[in-house]
């Protein structure tokens, strides 16, 4: 069964010191703040995360006790219910995958969850924390011929990155894909196909 990261479970530790913040930092807070009074706070959110560094992230997941300003309270409050819910999602998301029964079906829902955003890092965290439960205790498959529990989360790995590859720049995509090739014979294939000069026939 799908699991999540074990600090999911439970909000962040509420110590009574308060968090520090750098100035750059407190002024970014609220900035996003400021945008919380003038609409719907839990989008503006959504929008600013691709702006917001892991370290500060991670501050304002320990920042909800009084300690802290308005500000910095009602960000991390936000954030953490942000977070807390997308794992939800995540985990949801990974149980209908593992429930999908035959490969046509798998690869359906996994289409479809990328086109409503679900393939986010939520969703890898969760199956990465997965991966690594399945690879420590791999007792093989169940039956002769079927396929153990962490090769079908390789599989459903595999396939989501794909499908994530698909919407995103070339580039990007290429890199996405060469630092999950450990294989150092298909990655001199994925760098001759992508990176130089084709063949061509006349």
């Amino acid at each position: 069964s799908a699991s999540t990261p074990a600090d999911s479970q439970s909000s962040p530790s509420s110590a009574a010191a308060k968090v520090e913040f750098t100035d750059q930092e407190q002024t970014l807070v609220e900035g996003l703040f400021a945008k919380f009074e003038n609409g719907d706070a839990r989008q503006a959110l959504k929008e600013a995360m691709s702006t917001l560094s892991p370290t500060l992230i991670y501050r304002l997941r320990q920042a909800t006790t009084i300690e802290n300003s308005t500000a910095i309270q009602r960000v991390a409050t936000e954030l953490n219910a942000l977070m807390n819910e997308e794992l939800d999602i995540a985990r949801d998301t990974l149980k209908d995958l593992l429930n999908a029964g035959e490969i046509r079906k798998l690869d359906s829902i996994i289409g479809k969850a990328n086109r409503e955003g679900r393939l986010n890092t939520a969703f890898f965290n969760v199956l990465t924390v997965n991966l690594e439960d399945a690879a420590s205790n791999d007792d093989g498959p169940s039956e002769e011929g079927a396929a153990s529990r962490l090769q079908i989360l390789q599989h459903i790995y595999t396939r989501c990155q794909e499908e994530v590859e698909k919407s995103i720049p070339p580039g990007l995509a290429l890199l996405n894909k060469l630092l999950r090739t450990p294989e150092a014979s298909i990655r001199s294939n994925l760098y001759e196909h992508y990176l130089t000069p084709q063949k061509t026939t006349i």
